[in-house]
C-alpha cells in the first residue's frame, strides 16, 4: 500500500497551481505516472470531504487536468430543506446518517464554487450541520433481534494481511416496499452493456420506483491484469470515472451498492478503497464489501457478494429477504420463513458449456400480507413468483 506523505500534497498543490500539465507533474516529481494520478485523485477527494474551503478552487483544475467532465450540480432538495433539523431531512430524503453526511459535503463544495450570493448565505449552516455528524456513526443504533458484524475487512494481497477501511456486515435504513435489484455490471469490461442499465432506469420511472440496489461487482476491475477491459479502462480510477460519469442519474433515484470481488482488486492490487471515491455520487450509498443489512420495517434484507480475498468472515444472518450477487444466474427458493435470491448480471459476461448466465433484474414489491418477485430479464421477459408473508 501507498503512504503518501502530505509534503507531497502540497508539491502537487503549488504544482497545479502554476498551471502544469499532468506529464509535467510526473517528470518534476520523478514518480510514476499511477502513483502521481492516484494521490492526485485522493488530494481532491480529501479536499471535498473535508471540506477544505481554500482549496476547493482546485478541483476544477484537477478535473480538467485529466480531461474529465465530472460536473458537480447543488442539490437544490436538499438546499431548500437545510433549515430543518437534520432528523427530518434524513427522514424526507430518506437518508442515513453515512449518506446524508456525503450528501452534505457535496453541497458544501458546490455552492461554495457555483452558488449565488444567496445561495451562500447557507454555508455557515450546512458547514455547522458537517461538524456535528462527522462523529455519528449510523450503525450504532440499537437493531430489533439483529447482531451485526461490524469489523474492519482483513484483505489477503499476495500473501499479505492488510487491513481495508471498510466494515462489512453493517446495517442501514431502508423501509421500501417496492425496490429493484440489479448486480454485476461489470463497468469498464468488454462485457458491460450501459444499455441494460437504460432499461432498468426507464422501468423504475414508469413504475414510480426510487431505489436500485446493486449487490456487487459494480466495476470489472484489475481481474486477469485487465485482459477482460476495454482499451480505454485498462485501470481503475478510469473505470471508477466511468462509472461516475456514465453510470444512469435520476434525481428520483438513489442507489443502494454492496461491493463484490471485482471491485475489491482495486484494494488488492493498488491499495485503494473505491467505496471513498464512489460516494462523489449523491445518488450512491455505498453499503462496504462482501455483506450487508438494510432495514425493513420490523424485518430486515441480507446482501451478499462472495469476496473469497476477505479472510475474516461475517455472521451470516438468515432474514426474511436474501439477496446474492456473482453468480451471474438467477434462482429464487423459498423455506416458508426466508426467501432466497440470486441475482442476475446486468452485463453480457458469456455462458459457456458449464456455467448458465442469467441476465436482468429483480422487481420487488410487498404488501401487508404478501411478496411479489419478478425476475426480468434482457429481453423483457417477466417471470413472476408470489410468497405469502403471514
Amino acid at each position: 500500500m501507498y503512504n503518501i506523505k502530505y509534503d507531497l500534497y502540497d508539491d502537487i498543490i503549488k504544482l497545479i497551481i502554476s498551471g502544469k500539465s499532468l506529464d509535467e507533474i510526473v517528470n518534476i516529481l520523478s514518480f510514476d505516472i499511477g502513483f502521481i494520478k492516484n494521490t492526485i485523485r485522493r488530494l481532491k477527494s480529501n479536499i471535498i470531504n473535508e471540506s477544505k474551503e481554500e482549496l476547493f478552487f482546485i478541483v476544477p483544475q484537477i478535473n480538467k487536468l485529466f480531461n474529465s467532465d465530472i460536473s458537480y450540480f447543488i442539490d437544490y432538495k436538499l438546499l431548500k430543506l437545510i433549515n430543518n433539523t437534520d432528523e427530518y431531512i434524513m427522514e424526507v430524503l430518506k437518508l442515513n446518517s453515512k449518506a446524508y453526511l456525503v450528501a452534505l459535503k457535496s453541497l458544501y463544495f458546490s455552492v461554495y464554487i457555483y452558488g449565488s450570493d444567496d445561495e451562500r448565505n447557507y454555508l455557515a449552516i450546512i458547514k455547522d450541520k458537517i461538524n456535528k455528524l462527522k462523529y455519528i456513526d449510523d450503525s450504532s443504533r440499537e437493531v430489533k433481534n439483529l447482531i451485526v458484524n461490524h469489523d474492519k475487512c482483513i484483505v489477503l494481497s499476495n500473501d499479505i494481511l492488510h487491513t481495508l477501511d471498510s466494515e462489512f456486515g453493517n446495517l442501514y435504513n431502508f423501509n421500501k416496499r417496492k425496490f429493484i435489484v440489479i448486480s454485476d455490471t461489470h463497468f469498464g469490461s468488454l462485457f458491460e452493456n450501459i444499455g441494460y442499465l437504460d432499461s432498468v432506469y426507464e422501468y423504475a420511472s414508469k413504475n414510480n420506483i426510487d431505489c436500485i440496489i446493486h449487490t456487487g461487482d459494480l466495476i470489472e476491475g484489475s481481474y486477469s491484469n485487465y485482459s477482460r477491459c476495454k482499451s480505454e479502462y485498462k485501470n481503475y480510477m478510469a473505470q471508477v470515472e466511468h462509472v461516475l460519469n456514465d453510470y444512469c442519474y435520476d434525481k428520483k433515484i438513489n442507489n443502494y451498492i454492496l461491493l463484490g470481488n471485482h471491485d475489491l482488486y482495486s484494494f488488492i492490487d493498488h491499495g485503494v478503497d473505491i467505496s471513498e471515491l464512489l460516494c462523489n455520487r449523491c445518488d450512491f450509498i455505498v453499503l462496504g464489501y462482501k455483506e450487508a443489512y438494510l432495514s425493513l420495517f420490523d424485518d430486515y434484507i441480507t446482501l451478499k457478494h462472495d469476496v473469497s480475498k476477505i479472510k475474516n468472515s461475517p455472521k451470516n444472518h438468515s432474514t426474511m429477504l436474501n439477496f446474492s450477487g456473482h453468480s451471474h444466474q438467477y434462482r429464487c427458493t423459498y423455506d416458508r420463513n426466508n426467501i432466497y435470491v440470486k441475482v442476475p448480471t446486468l452485463s453480457d459476461v458469456y455462458n459457456n458449456r458449464t456455467y448458465v448466465i442469467n441476465k436482468g433484474f429483480i422487481v420487488v414489491d410487498m404488501d401487508e400480507d404478501n411478496i411479489y418477485i419478478d425476475y426480468i430479464d434482457t429481453f423483457g421477459k417477466s417471470l413472476k413468483l408470489e410468497r405469502r408473508l403471514k
